[in-house]
């Protein structure tokens, strides 16, 4: 049995392993590490800021000199600014929505002899660009995306059609996430060179059914669609 497949021929690389573009997990460091042993290292770049994902794309490329990939998030309905809703970016957080929350969860650590997870401070680069996560944040992420001309781009949500003519001139390679057949036939009819299936058990964004279920499913409306 070969480990070389379509998907090695098509992102040039040893090995047909992709990292997941986890959201502030797969990092410079992590995708660099992936890539530099035969495997397509992606950056989880959902929450990045422009400035941040510029960066980050600069860090990753001074680690590695083979192909990597960025990891972002298309929802095809969002508000276009925070002021324009009248709502802040960031919704509350569960400690606010749930009053008890923040004692269930101290017990809970306590009697599985958990230590919390504190996140990291908010990086300074966040500090600039649009609100996030609406759609002026989409648009300038993928700005530095096309602007960089990374290897690959992966879609971990929505349709990337509207940018597939400036990413493929640059010679991006593009991955779209898809967690329902009907998604899948529209990336598909749009362009994308890669579907991947990925069900609510896979951290699937927009996936009401299991990946078991779908990967099937999804094989079957795309042919031969990597």
């Amino acid at each position: 049995m070969t480990l070389h497949t379509r998907i090695c021929e098509l992102f040039g690389i040893e090995f047909p392993v992709v990292l997941a573009g986890m959201g502030e997990a797969s990092t410079p460091e992590l995708a660099a590490a992936v890539s530099n042993a035969g495997g397509l290292g992606v950056l989880g770049a959902a929450t990045c800021s422009p400035k941040r994902l510029r960066r980050w794309i600069e860090e990753t490329r001074a680690l590695t000199d083979r192909p990597f990939g960025v990891d972002t998030l298309l929802p095809a309905s969002v508000r276009r600014s925070a002021a324009q809703e009248g709502a802040p970016a960031r919704g509350p957080s569960p400690r606010e929505l749930v009053p008890e929350y923040r004692a269930i969860a101290s017990e809970f650590l306590e009697r599985e002899g958990l230590a919390e997870i504190r996140r990291p401070r908010r990086d300074p680069d966040d500090r600039d660009g649009p609100p996030l996560f609406t759609q002026g944040f989409f648009e300038a992420q993928m700005e530095v995306v096309v602007e960089e001309r990374v290897p690959v781009y992966a879609a971990g949500l929505g349709d990337p059609g509207p940018w597939l003519d400036r990413l493929h001139a640059n010679g991006t390679r593009v991955i779209s996430v898809v967690g329902a057949v009907r998604h899948a036939r529209k990336v598909r009819d749009s362009g994308v060179d890669v579907i991947v299936a990925q069900g609510h058990d896979g951290g699937g964004h927009n996936a009401s059914v299991g990946t078991l279920a779908l990967i099937p499913q999804v094989r079957d409306a795309v042919g031969d669609l990597p």
